[in-house]
């Protein structure tokens, strides 16, 4: 949490130098190797989780950095009594740049690519299985890095809503084998404020 406060006053600090102000919701989940995880047998669905970045646009290219939330929900399909449920989220320090194409006042499109530093993580679990999930540390996870893709639309010189796509090009998960290729997706909606306007 002192991590996150952190990032938000520093980020207040910076938007008086003409930044933008990217907060919203991230929902993320991972992609796997299908054969270790088939689909009769587990759920693997989203995780919300939180996002705060300021940003500065240099012409057409973006640079931006700030907190984000990733994680996955898994689950047993299983007709047993109380199925095994784990449920992890991993906070990471962001860096992004993108280059961003304006089709009119209103809309940009943007590409580009964002890592990530694991800065901690919770882990939750319920089930009959659960004694079986050791305690993670943070040398398990390998740090992030993937494509992002989006788009800008701006209600006025001051908001605007962002919708980006996220896919990790790395396998985060150093505790399990390498063929599982955990990799992040998500699916991020945020609000825009733009001090540059005021």
């Amino acid at each position: 949490m002192k991590k996150l406060s952190f990032i938000i006053i520093l980020g207040s600090l910076f938007a008086q130098n003409g930044m933008v102000i990217v907060s919203g919701l991230n929902n993320s989940k991972i992609r796997y190797n299908e054969s270790f995880f088939p689909e009769n047998i587990f759920d693997i669905s989203y995780k919300p989780g939180l996002s705060f970045s300021a940003e500065k646009s240099i012409g057409a290219i973006k640079l931006g950095g700030g907190f984000i939330q990733r994680g996955t929900k898994i689950s047993e399909k299983s007709n047993i009594p109380n199925p095994t449920k784990v449920s992890w989220t991993s906070n990471y320090f962001s860096i992004y740049t993108a280059y961003s194409y304006s089709i009119n006042r209103s809309l940009a499109v943007f590409s580009g690519m964002q890592a990530g530093y694991v800065l901690g993580f919770q882990i939750e679990c319920s089930g009959s299985d659960c004694s079986e999930i050791n305690e993670p540390r943070r040398d398990d996870f390998n740090n992030d890095l993937g494509i992002l893709l989006g788009f800008d639309y701006l209600f006025n010189k001051i908001n605007g809503l962002r919708i980006s796509y996220y896919k990790g090009i790395i396998n985060v998960d150093k505790m399990e084998d390498e063929e599982y290729n955990f990799k992040n997706i998500s699916l991020e909606i945020s609000i825009l404020y733009n001090f540059d306007n005021n």
